[in-house]
């Protein structure tokens, strides 16, 4: 081990070999040593593929069995271990068995370790049946279980499929359901298989502890599918936890389908499966899609899976579609090994996810191995994610080494690596080319946040050998690095790597942010590359200047989900990355299309970076009524337009936005509308905007409507109040249109004036209100008084002495209509009265007895020569008493309350007044006509001027005017 740190020299470790120690004696079952040419000879005559069944024979399988136990139905089922007896005894590869598996537990024995569920011909075994009838079923693998936890320590192998020896299984297993050698396992789980036999020299009884699957031996092929099934907690003391892939001599290649591989281990290699096609002639790769290999473990190597083409044989699986998460290995591989020791291990992986995987060792998620000149390990990888995987040494998702002319030079496209770590090198990839060559080619793919101590995302190494990855139309942003941030160039003496048409650009590191070459000139064009210059002004330490180099924000958006299989970054508006590349991709080959299948170019050219920047328009509607001015507004600008468009009727753009941006809508009601609706996909945010993701063409439709409002009319008492809007009658809570006018008239009562309007109304005459909100009316209507009859008879006065009588009076007249106080009623008109013969500027006591009770809130108000004055009196009751004094002529009305100026006579109109805000309401007003009947009386005593004076002389409460 070794760490480089700053600028360091790696010249130390050039002949560093990170050494996978397997021994290739125990990698392959032991069984017989004989020469391969035996196996040739024997069984050549059951080498004849049939072409079709001649018979398909279906068995019944429940836990205990019923019945006769024939396996002919539910009644009668079999033991599976019964049903599997009477397949196995048909010798006649022709007839076809399906045997159908009831929900339930199933052991091999009741305590033999060594027994197992034995497939010796080609046969269906489906799990999930109900029994209620020979077709029900759920198709769930945890409905059947097939589990080697038996007494007296668990079986070694819960299934073996071709037998334990050369000679004791049929010789070919397909998963082609058109060959008669179709053999199916579905819908199952196996678990508590636990192959740790220590005595067993062979290792038979030490790897593929879930299934043993034999293929050893040229002609012979172990390929069942496995479908909707899961391995659960098998466990290996040398290779293969939940299945040993065995295809030695011969051919393994199981087709696996919606499975799911769960803490299985091995204390060796491949936790959940080690697929052995070492020697040659042999090949073990397995067909593997839509499965999940979820924390499984390796003491050795390839947590997940190990795949051994070593020896001149073949271990290439192709893997679609499937996830390797939580998966640890304490050597190399923390998910997969890929062993091409003098022979072949190149696995196709397309859409596979690898997240959390780790080691204790290098290559977090892939160890890539290749040795000696005819040692390959070049995977395909194609739409995969590596995320957050880690490695304790180099190559936090990938570690890549030849050594001794071997060739490791994996094919990456439209990938992502974000989040991985290394301790030392390669924070997402290590190439070491330690006497061999890794020329690893990476196009239209996507490093974010990787992170390492040398080499934030990638860090290549000649070391003796070669080390030239060829970069194209890839993105580097946000990696970490004591040194090159995104990618460390070291001792390239065979070669340099060559980068083209990509963004380098918001990486970091103490030395080198974006690149750090030591022995290593880069070649770059077309590219942005952020701290270079450009090539007007290119820094030569960056590399060598191809020209068109760019040192221009290329606009980054965060990593996201921006349409593909894997997430990418998409160039904002504005971006440098813009029509600025090549289309051109690796070895002249003309990209079609991004990482995320976008296809290539959308404007006058690619552009630079794994993803192809699309143009989506947003086409604006707005419905709005007839006379509306009402407008919707985006906040960000249009692509090429200097101001925001605003639209008001009808359709509108579309408009230019750029993919994945945000787009918010502001709706711009005219007076009297407001917004009715947005339709999908606008999100509404508040009252009057929307927003919208560019992630597709769009269009929104904003849709206006003519405010209306509730109309109220208070009721009122003794008149009515009348409201028309063009001529229509308007009710009480009626809704009218923003715009309406209305015209109210209030008609009072007989004996009754309006007094007010209130609410939305004024005046005294009709009102009209124009409709911009709710509305509330109402009117307050005042009786009049307008008799003069007089009640029967006169008040008689009471004389002090002072030989003042009463002339005339009372009489009555109607109520002040204009010169009147404004804001009250008088319910009982004007009251006036003469006297004459008082003495001259002497002070008169007047009562009056009112027919009801006065309001607390009474007043008075006097007649005082030219207007009504607030005057002194005290209200009690019915009774009213208030003072006046005789006008000699020498004083005035507004001093005294006489009208009359001739010494000795008195004139005295007075009011009684009710403010309109609080109107009698006990009683019913009086008419005139009721003065009469009522016996108002008039009590006027006239006192002489001493008695003001007279100390027995004390006055009620009074009342000033208000």
């Amino acid at each position: 081990m070794h760490s480089l740190t700053g600028k360091t020299s790696v010249r130390g470790a050039m002949t560093r070999s990170v050494k996978h120690d397997h021994d290739q004696g125990r990698a392959f079952l032991r069984v017989g040593v004989v020469l391969a040419a035996g196996w040739l000879a024997l069984g050549c005559g059951q080498a004849q593929a049939q072409s079709a069944c001649n018979a398909n024979h279906v068995l019944f399988a429940d836990p205990s069995g019923a019945g006769a136990m024939t396996g002919a139905s539910w009644a009668d089922a079999a033991t599976l271990q019964g049903a599997l007896a009477i397949a196995n005894a048909d010798l006649l590869p022709s007839n076809c068995y399906e045997i159908r598996v009831r929900q339930g537990i199933y052991q091999p024995a009741a305590s033999d370790r060594t027994i197992s569920f034995a497939i010796n011909r080609p046969l269906q075994l489906k799990g999930g049946y109900t029994g209620a009838s020979a077709t029900d079923r759920v198709v769930d693998a945890a409905n059947t279980v097939l589990s080697g936890a038996i007494g007296g320590g668990n079986s070694y192998h819960v299934v073996v499929i071709g037998g334990t020896n050369l000679s004791s299984g049929n010789r070919k297993y397909v998963s082609n359901p058109a060959d008669p050698n179709y053999t199916l396992l579905e819908s199952v789980t196996i678990s508590g298989g636990k192959a740790d036999d220590a005595t067993d020299v062979t290792e038979f009884r030490q790897s593929g502890a879930g299934l043993y699957c034999n293929g050893i031996g040229s002609n012979h092929e172990c390929s069942p599918a496995i479908v909707d099934s899961a391995f659960r907690g098998n466990s290996a003391l040398a290779d293969g936890g939940a299945i040993y892939n065995n295809g030695w001599y011969g051919v393994g290649r199981p087709e696996i389908t919606n499975t799911r591989f769960t803490g299985n281990s091995a204390t060796r290699n491949g936790g959940a499966i080690y697929n052995n096609g070492r020697s040659l002639g042999s090949d073990a790769s397995p067909v593997i899609n839509d499965t999940i290999f979820e924390a499984n473990t390796a003491g050795g190597s390839g947590g997940a899976m190990f795949n051994d083409g070593n020896s001149s044989g073949s271990s290439s699986p192709s893997i679609t579609g499937s996830t390797f998460t939580g998966n640890v290995a304490t050597g190399p591989g923390g998910a997969m090994f890929n062993s091409g020791i003098a022979g072949t291990s190149s696995p196709s992986i397309r859409t596979v996810t690898f997240t959390g995987n780790s080691t204790s060792a290098s290559g977090g998620a892939i160890y890539n191995k290749a040795e000696n000149p005819t040692g390959r390990s070049s995977p395909i990888i194609d739409n995969a994610t590596f995320n957050g995987n880690t490695a304790g040494g180099d190559g936090g998702a990938m570690f890549n080494r030849a050594a001794v002319s071997g060739i490791s030079s994996p094919v990456i496209s439209k990938s992502t690596f974000s989040a991985n770590q290394a301790t030392l090198t390669g924070g997402a990839i290590n190439n070491n080319g330690v006497t061999g060559t890794v020329s690893t080619s990476i196009t239209q793919s996507t490093f974010h946040g990787n992170q390492a101590n040398v080499g934030g995302a990638i860090f290549s190494l000649g070391n003796l050998g070669g080390s030239q990855p060829v970069i194209a139309s890839s993105t580097f942003n946000g990696n970490t690095a004591a040194s090159g941030g995104a990618l460390y160039n070291a001792l390239m003496t065979a070669g340099s790597p060559k980068i083209i048409s990509s963004v380098i650009w918001g990486n970091s590191a103490n030395s080198g942010a974006q690149l750090f070459n030591e022995s290593s000139t880069p070649a770059i064009n077309l590219s942005i590359v952020q701290g270079s210059g450009g090539s007007a002004n290119w820094l030569a330490a960056i590399g060598t200047d191809g020209g068109s180099n760019l040192d221009l924000d290329p606009v980054l958006g965060a990593l996201q989900n921006n349409g593909g299989p894997t997430p990418t970054q998409l160039p904002g508006a504005g971006s440098a990355a813009l029509d600025a590349g090549d289309c051109t991709g690796l070895n002249g080959v003309t990209l079609v299309d991004d990482q995320r299948g976008i296809a290539r170019p959308q404007g006058a050219a690619c552009d630079m970076g794994s993803v192809e920047s699309v143009q989506r328009l947003l086409t604006l509607s707005v419905v709005n009524p007839a006379g509306s001015s009402s407008a919707v507004t985006p906040v960000q600008l249009p692509i090429g337009l200097a101001a925001a468009p605003s639209c008001t009727t009808g359709n509108c753009g579309p408009f230019a936005y750029p993919e994945m941006g945000v787009v918010t809508l502001n709706a711009q009601p005219a007076v009297g509308y407001s917004l009715a609706s947005w339709s999908s996909p606008c999100v509404a945010n508040g009252a009057a905007s929307c927003v919208v993701t560019m992630d597709a063409d769009k269009s929104v439709t904003a849709e206006f409507t003519l405010n209306a409002y509730p109309f109220t009319i208070t009721p009122t008492s003794h008149g009515t109040v009348q409201c028309t809007s063009a001529s229509v009658p308007v009710s009480d809570g009626q809704i009218l249109d923003h715009f309406s006018s209305v015209q109210c008239t209030a008609t009072p009562d007989a004996n009754h004036a309006l007094g007010q309007w209130a609410g939305a109304c004024s005046g005294t005459g009709t009102c009209t209100i124009a409709i911009d909100g709710a509305k509330t009316i109402g009117a307050t209507f005042v009786l009049v008084s307008g008799t003069t009859t007089t009640p029967a008879g006169n008040v008689a006065l009471g004389l002090s002495g002072a030989g003042c009588t009463i002339t005339s009076g009372p009489t009555y007249a109607a109520a002040p209509t204009t010169d009147g106080p404004v804001g009250y009623s008088f319910p009982y008109g004007q009251i006036g009265f003469t006297a004459s013969g008082c003495a001259s500027g002497s002070t008169l006591q007047m009562s009056l007895t009112l027919p009801a009770n006065a309001p607390a809130n009474a007043q008075m108000f006097k007649w005082t020569g030219n207007a009504w004055t607030p005057w002194t009196a005290t209200f009690n009751g019915t009774g009213v008493t208030f003072s006046v004094i005789d006008n000699d002529g020498t004083s005035s009305a507004t001093a005294t309350g006489d009208n009359d100026p001739t010494a000795g006579n008195v004139s005295d109109p007075v009011l009684i007044a009710v403010p309109m805000a609080a109107l009698v309401a006990a009683a019913p007003v009086p008419t005139l006509s009721q003065w009469a009947l009522w016996g108002l009386s008039l009590l006027l005593v006239a006192f002489a001027a001493v008695w003001l004076h007279h100390p027995s002389n004390g006055r009620s409460r009074s009342s000033a005017a208000r």
